[in-house]
């Protein structure tokens, strides 16, 4: 098999065999990374939206 037909799972559980980490290692990094990434989108949505509530409430005062 070429590199570019390995799931992504195959590409985690051989880098965890070449550098001799426990496998699932690689994985539960990648995951966690994902996740944390997911998380900021999430948590930067939120802080536009709450932004622009404040300036649209602003502006009717001003």
């Amino acid at each position: 098999q070429h590199n570019g037909e390995l799931t992504e799972q195959e590409k985690w559980r051989a880098i965890d065999k070449v550098k001799g980490l426990t496998l699932g290692s690689t994985e539960k990094q990648a995951l966690a990374d994902k996740q944390a990434e997911h998380d900021k989108k999430i948590r930067d949505q939120a802080r536009q939206e709450a932004l622009a509530e404040l300036r649209k409430g602003f502006g009717n005062h001003a």
